[in-house]
């Protein structure tokens, strides 16, 4: 090429990239023009990764209580990931706090612009002052709605609403309360619950597995309940060492911490089967089962004060499980009620609401649709899963020998397929 071409050539591709390079900034300033336009909103820029620029962490004002306004406002934190505003918005209601941002699958999925929203009262989305009333299923997707109304007029393509586990709940939650925001559902892992301690769910942990699996579980229970003497020593010195105190008394969180190791064995499918002791050793060797499953520190107070908002909700709304002791009760030295509700102090003991579950129920069994439910065929939570009428349009993934980390990637290419041709069948629907 000649001295003169290869100039010409030089100077066209710096004017192309000038130009790509000038439509992007333009458009993101667009972007954090709109973002400063909006009152109650505050905004950085945090960018995820090399590939990820156009992160921002942003705090919005949210009314402590919809339905009155008097009672204040707190701020919620939220992650936006801007791709481009003329692709659809994934919109991640997560159950939990929201420390850290990253791509989920549904936006990776259809190539969506993304915000992850902190649940109330989780995390740096708390009131200066916790109002615990105000602490309920409404109001949290009143959060919700607030965002779709504001970001909708900036992102105008479909929207889709995801969460996993307690998040797969708050987005059938949200659904139910204002159903034409969202215009496809994905919720992961999402039990619908129908009593304050739903009886189904012990029902499954008796019937999960095989035989083998069954009496090698229940044994090992029996032998940490029958050298107690030699274990809980042990017990109490790791939270000694991580200066810990219990949520209550030292034994019955022991005891407690025996009764959960079936359900969290099954919800997570981490532990190998072999691990788990099938006679007495040392108290080290016993322990390690609970500690792998993350049970030996689960009962500390740090711990399961992080976690009160959710068991709040839980026996407030949401329902949740007690264990089954028909098995164990002979065994057991303190513990006479298995009910989780001990955890929750006195005054945060609400009146539980038995309509609000089973309204959503009867709503998202026969008008949900659109919705993509995925599921782990082992995960005790599945045992209270949505089965969606064969009249809506609604599709329901169950992954076999799935935990409670089931995702979509982790099943056939074919079943994937099925996956990615129903989201473009509703994304292009008018």
């Amino acid at each position: 090429m000649e001295k003169k071409e290869y100039l010409k050539t030089v100077i066209g591709l710096f004017f192309i990239v000038g130009i790509a390079f000038s439509a992007f900034s333009q458009q993101k300033s667009d972007l954090e023009k709109w973002l400063n336009s909006i009152d109650g909103l505050t905004f950085e820029r945090t960018p995820l990764d090399s590939v990820h620029q156009d992160v921002y962490t942003i705090f919005l004002n949210q009314y402590i209580d919809i339905d009155h306004p008097e009672k204040g406002s707190f701020k919620q934190r939220i992650y936006l990931t801007h791709i481009d505003r003329k692709q659809p918005m994934v919109l991640i209601t997560e159950g939990y706090g929201a420390s850290y941002k990253y791509i989920s699958e549904p936006a990776k999925m259809i190539g969506a612009n993304q915000l992850i929203v902190e649940h109330r009262y989780f995390g740096k989305s708390c009131p200066d002052s916790l109002d615990w009333s105000a602490l309920t299923v409404k109001n949290a997707s009143a959060d919700y709605h607030h965002i779709y109304t504001l970001f909708s007029h900036y992102y105008q393509n479909k929207w889709l609403s995801s969460g996993v586990s307690k998040g797969g709940q708050t987005t059938i939650f949200y659904k139910y309360f204002y159903p034409e925001d969202m215009d496809i559902c994905m919720p992961y892992v999402a039990p619908l619950n129908l009593e304050q301690e739903d009886p189904r769910i012990n029902l499954f942990l008796r019937q999960v597995g095989s035989k083998e699996e069954q009496e090698r579980i229940l044994h090992y229970q029996r032998l940490m309940l029958n050298n107690f003497d030699s274990i809980f020593p042990l017990y109490k010195d790791l939270a000694a060492q991580s200066n810990q105190e219990f949520a209550i008394e030292d034994t019955l969180t022991y005891e407690f911490m025996v009764l959960e190791f079936p359900f969290s064995y099954w919800q997570w499918a981490s532990l190998p089967f072999d691990s788990i002791p099938q006679e007495m050793k040392s108290a080290s060797d016993m322990l390690k089962p609970m500690i792998k499953l993350n049970l030996a520190d689960f009962y500390y107070k740090r711990t399961l004060e992080g976690l009160m908002p959710f068991m709040v909700q839980a026996y407030r709304e949401l329902g949740y499980y007690h264990y089954d002791l028909d098995s164990l009760k002979n065994n057991l030295i303190k513990l006479d009620d298995s009910s989780n509700i001990v955890f929750v102090p006195d005054s945060l003991r609400f009146e539980y609401d038995s309509r609000i579950m089973n309204d959503i129920y009867t709503f998202i069994h026969n008008k949900g649709n659109q919705f993509i439910y995925v599921y782990g065929e082992l995960d005790p939570w599945f045992s209270t899963s949505v089965n969606p009428d064969s009249r809506v349009d609604a599709l329901k993934m169950v992954l076999s020998g799935g935990s409670h980390l089931t995702r979509i990637r982790h099943f056939t290419k074919e079943e994937q397929d099925m996956v990615k041709k129903k989201l473009e069948t509703w994304l292009n629907k008018e």
